[in-house]
């Protein structure tokens, strides 16, 4: 693949949620080290229903679940096909889907041992990392991540100690709050639910931000009370030094390519 004057980059795809193995780790080069001024150079964009699940992109396709309402939590869900660069509709599958399904999980019988755990049974002013809508990461001895209230904290893998914590990265202290992480090098691509994406560095001293600009609309009801009032909870693909965002009503391609 080329961008600019010539200059060819590897590119990757993004195969499924948090990226190939599910390790939330994006391993292309030639990326972004800031957003420019004036915000992100969109390539596409289309229309899309409701729904929470991120894009897939594979092979030059652009895969996506959507949701129509019909009855409660009856509807219609479909997966849809889309040209990576013509953002054409290549094909769709539709079925009927109803979300009132329950399962019951079984004990393995798996052994592990206990090394720490928290001690707060509050969910607002929990010790540890109560995480909920957002995977953290493990980065060395540290654990990143997003509690059940917006706070950003790292934690101490060997003890469970807090390091840290701040707000900066979901801008309130709300229930649900929450932000998406991927790493690239050294750094971290975070898009937390007011549809920003920001450029990070995630370190034992503390939380360094490098660059922020807005990503894409939040459209969907939290179900409680926001300073935005909507939030977005779709995590985003990167692939092709791009990325694949979606919401409510579109999906969208941006370019990350430096």
């Amino acid at each position: 693949m080329t961008f600019g004057r010539g200059r060819k980059v590897a590119a990757q795809d993004w195969p499924e949620w948090r990226g190939k193995g599910r390790q939330g780790v994006w391993n292309e080069s030639g990326i972004v080290t800031k957003f420019p001024l004036d915000g992100l150079k969109f390539v596409w964009r289309t229309a899309i229903r409701s729904g929470f699940s991120g894009p897939a992109v594979s092979a030059g396709r652009v895969f996506a679940l959507d949701f129509s309402r019909e009855t409660g939590l009856k509807g219609t869900e479909r997966v849809l096909c889309l040209d990576e660069d013509t953002v054409r509709v290549l094909w769709t599958r539709s079925w009927p889907a109803d979300y009132r399904g329950m399962l019951k999980l079984e004990r393995d019988g798996s052994r592990a041992r206990v090394l720490w755990k928290g001690k707060s049974s509050s969910e607002i002013d929990s010790d540890g990392l109560h995480a909920l809508i957002t995977t953290p990461v493990i980065d060395g001895d540290f654990i990143y991540g997003v509690c059940s209230y917006g706070q950003f904290r790292c934690i101490d893998a060997r003890s469970g100690a807090r390091i840290w914590q701040t707000l900066e990265v979901t801008g309130e202290k709300a229930r649900w709050a929450t932000a998406m992480l991927v790493r690239n090098g050294d750094r971290y691509f975070i898009n937390n639910d007011r549809g920003e994406l920001i450029i990070a560095r995630l370190i034992p001293s503390g939380y360094h931000e490098i660059s922020r600009t807005h990503l894409i609309k939040h459209t969907s009801r939290p179900g409680n009370r926001r300073q935005a009032g909507a939030v977005n909870w779709s995590h985003p693909a990167y692939a092709n030094h791009r990325i694949y965002a979606r919401n409510d009503e579109e999906i969208v391609a941006a370019s990350l390519a430096k």
